[in-house]
Order: structure tokens, then sequence, then C-alpha cells
């Protein structure tokens, strides 16, 4: 019978962490070897190499443990030399099985296939990245509007001046006088938004489709502080 698992210091001898890495991309740091599986019973068939020879190609997964725990799948295709020898059995009867030579020729192949990792994904919002998506068509209504094939279109950011519920929050502006001992402190404050901005210039497709992706200017405008101050004691 044979196992469908192999303990990790068996399949270390095997199958070692240098081997992957000379064959695999993607080999986590500081991994070792754990436990072998064959994933399906061995297939013996006519070698690809030598008529004097058998092949059996087994099916394996290899767990690698790692800061983050990977999987190696992949296929060993095994050449046994057909050379056989007689020997007794415990009741003395004749045998054959494999000569010493046969065993020390054995050679095997790997066929690498996937290396998965486990691991957590989740969509996180872009705040930096701007996708728009615009059909343009003409006509008279939505059910016979045909679409501009060729239009080329520009994708603003409006800044000057901001519309409606725009993400950038206009500050307070003006002139204030505060008297505080002998100073007399003049605060005035402006803001001066900033020109609009092109994101991207597109051209629409054969369904009058243009798809923009731009990077949105984080800078609405430019908020100017100026402080004087006013000794009144040297008057």
């Amino acid at each position: 019978m044979i196992p469908n698992s192999i303990a990790p210091d068996v399949a270390a001898r095997a199958i070692t962490i240098a081997d992957l890495a000379a064959n695999c991309s993607g080999v986590p740091a500081g991994a070792s070897i754990d436990g072998l599986l064959l994933t399906a019973p061995p297939l013996v068939r006519a070698s690809a190499v030598s008529t004097n020879n058998v092949q059996s190609d087994v099916e394996f997964t290899l767990s690698i443990q790692a800061a983050q725990p990977t999987q190696l799948t992949g296929t060993v295709h095994v050449q046994i030399p057909l050379d056989f020898q007689i020997f007794l059995d415990a009741d003395g009867k004749e045998r054959l099985r494999p000569s010493l030579n046969a065993i020390n020729s054995v050679t095997a192949t790997l066929d690498v296939g996937l290396l998965t990792a486990d691991g957590v994904a989740a969509l996180l919002s872009d705040t930096t990245d701007t996708f728009a998506y615009l059909r343009i068509v003409s006509g008279t209504s939505i059910d016979t509007a045909q679409p501009l094939k060729g239009v080329t279109v520009e994708l603003l950011e409006l800044d000057f001046p901001a519309p409606a519920d725009d993400d950038v929050v206009v500050p307070a502006t003006g002139e204030t006088v505060v008297k505080t001992g002998k100073f007399l402190i003049d605060t005035v404050t402006s803001y001066e938004p900033q020109r609009d901005q092109v994101l991207s210039t597109q051209v629409t497709d054969n369904f009058g489709f243009a798809r923009f992706v731009g990077v949105v200017n984080r800078l609405g405008g430019i908020f100017t502080t100026i402080r004087t101050w006013e000794n009144l004691m040297e008057q």
C-alpha cells in the first residue's frame, strides 16, 4: 500500500526549500517544508525516455510553513529501470524484485504547477485616483440616441469656483483687530482657489464611451494670513 501522505521530515529529504527557490518564484522567506500529500494514485506507463524504463507519474501537494502558509502543486515523473533479480522469500520461494542497480539508477523530474498562498483580500476606497465613465450620444430621446464616435472630452476638477458639496472646505476670510495689552493685532485672511485642473483628455470609442483615470489635486486653493503687530506704547 502506498501512503497518501508523507511526514515533513521525510518530505524535506526529497524536496528542499533551496530546490523550490531555484525553480519557483514567490517562495516565502524563512519557509520550511511541511507535509507532502499524494493527491492521486501513481500512474505507471511506458517511459518517454528509454524503452528500458518504466515511468511513474505522481501528483502531489507540498505544504510550506511560513508567516504566510503556502502550498505547491505539481507532478513528479519517476524513471525506473527495468532490471530485476530473483530472491528467496522467508518461505524459500523465488520472488522477483528490482535489482540494486535499478534502485540506485532511479531518477525523477519535477513539473511545478501552482504556488498558492493563504491570504486575506479586501476592497479599500481609492481616495487618490478618480475613475469616470461617460457616454456621449446624439438624438431627440434616449431610445433613439446614437453614440458619437471620436469626440474629444476633457475631465476637469472644478475649483474656480468649487461646485456645491465639494470636498474642499473653503475657510472663512476677513479682517479682525484685537487689542492685547500694549499691542494692537490686525489679522487679514484671504483665500485664492486653484484654477480648474484638467485631469484627463479622452476620445470616445465606437459606442460613444470615454474612460477617464485621473489623479485628483488635493490642493483646493491657497489660504493666506497676514498679521500685523502695532506697539501702542511707542505712539
